[in-house]
């Protein structure tokens, strides 16, 4: 199977607290947002802390429907 889709990548700063919780709550959270992409699908998600361990990474890959 093919798709066309993107991968998209945000960086955030965390400015206090932990990492990890954050991580954790922001995951929680994203999973229950209903995505409204005209012409696409949300298809995956992922958090990550960044690098430097003071951020976080979201990936999203999204396909076109």
């Amino acid at each position: 199977a093919s798709f066309i889709g993107a991968r998209h990548s945000f960086l955030c700063g965390v400015g206090a607290g932990d990492p990890a919780e954050l991580r954790r709550s922001l995951a929680a959270h994203l999973e229950r947002v209903e995505w409204c992409l005209a012409g696409h699908i949300v298809a995956d998600f992922a958090v990550e802390i960044g690098e430097s361990g003071r951020s976080l990474c979201v990936e999203m890959l999204s396909v076109e429907d």
